[in-house]
Parts: C-alpha cells; structure tokens; sequence
C-alpha cells in the first residue's frame, strides 16, 4: 500500500512541475529570430480569364496599327471594316465568317496571342500600342 501511495504522489508531482507550454513567454530576441525566418506572407495575383486576356486591339506585325479587336463577342477586322462572332470554349475559339467557321486553339507566349488551327496554321498577334 506505501509502495502504490508513493506512486502516486511522485506522480503527482511530476506533472505539477510541468510547465505549461502555451504560457511561454519569448524574449524579444527570440521574436526577432521568429520573424527574420518565417516566410512572409505571399499575395497571389489571380490571373484573368481567357475572355478577359484576349480582349483588345491586337497586330501581326504586317502593317502599322492594329488588324483585329478582340471584343467580348465578336473580332472586328480593320481591313474588311467587319466584326464576327466568336465563342470560347476553354482554349478552343470558333469565329463565325460569313462562308466559313474557323477552329483553333488560343495560348500565350509571354505577350503573343498564338491562334493554332489544323486547318490555317498558326497566327500570332500582339497587343496593339495604337
């Protein structure tokens, strides 16, 4: 019976002399070392959609200007003075002409918008300055 009592009592006193470790107080040197270390905080730009990053005035470089504006539902053609319908469909546009539909593919290399069909090859443009 002594033997279990002692037992118990060290026990006891093993886990009250114990410190709490949510009640730790940190030195201001200790805070500064936190701080140098642990990585700041990271801001994620969010990078806009398709739609969004096609939209504008966009060169192939064959003449001065702009050959195309990209609007949110139709491409305007400069030289012809005429804008056609388009739709997205994850990286697939359809342009709708008068006598023909076109079916591509759409992705960016850096600033140039590549428009790559089986059918008419690759187009490139660049965002127009005019």
């Amino acid at each position: 019976m002594l033997v279990k009592r002692t037992t118990i009592l060290l026990a006891i006193a093993a886990i009250a002399s114990c410190k709490d470790a949510s009640k730790k107080v940190l030195s201001a040197d200790t805070i500064r070392v936190v701080r140098s270390v642990a990585p700041h905080p990271v801001k994620v730009k969010k990078r806009p959609s398709l739609q969004a990053r096609i939209q504008g005035a966009w060169t192939d470089g064959s003449k001065d200007g702009p050959v195309i504006e990209i609007r949110p539902d139709s491409i305007y053609y400069f030289r012809h003075g005429q804008a056609y319908k388009y739709t997205l469909s994850g990286d697939q546009i359809n342009i709708f002409y008068a006598d023909f539909s076109y079916s591509g593919k759409i992705s960016f290399a850096n600033d140039t918008l590549v428009m790559d069909s089986p059918e008419y090859d690759i187009s490139k443009f660049w965002k127009s300055k005019d």
